[in-house]
């Protein structure tokens, strides 16, 4: 239905918008909001070249948050609304990485065998510290 203006599309809740034959694309409003995909990639292509793709959230807070879930709805990646973000399962990084702060935490949960692994390459007298502590207040 119309809402009365000539520019706009005023659509009841739960109706749904149906692209191509089969239909391979639908666009939902029900309790949560869907773009459901049966065929091909989903791409969001900014070509501006310098404008970028923003994903904003409704808090600076835990309580909203961006979620990339597998198919069983397990999250695999999530950023929050105060910039902390979970990763799960293994984090393969290529390139550099860098990580600020005044302590990086690297755990095992592996009662058996529980192996970190660091290593520095380089070979200058004055090279880097590294330093181990084994947190003894846990069981």
């Amino acid at each position: 239905t119309n809402a009365g203006s000539a520019d706009s599309l005023l659509l009841t809740d739960a109706t749904l918008l149906r692209f191509g034959d089969t239909p391979a694309l639908t666009i939902k409003h029900a309790t949560h909001n869907y773009i459901e995909s049966t065929n091909g990639h989903i791409v969001i292509d900014n070509q501006d070249v310098d404008a970028a793709v923003k994903v904003m959230l409704g808090t600076d807070t835990t309580t909203t948050d961006f979620r990339v879930q597998n198919n069983s709805a397990e999250p695999a990646f999530v950023v929050h609304g105060d910039k902390s973000a979970v990763f799960s399962g293994s984090l393969n990084v290529e390139g550099d990485a860098t990580f600020s702060g005044d302590t990086a935490t690297f755990s095992s949960a592996n009662d058996d065998d529980p192996l970190v692994i660091i290593k520095n390459t380089t070979n200058g007298a004055g090279g880097s510290r590294l330093r181990f502590v084994k947190d003894k207040a846990v069981n």
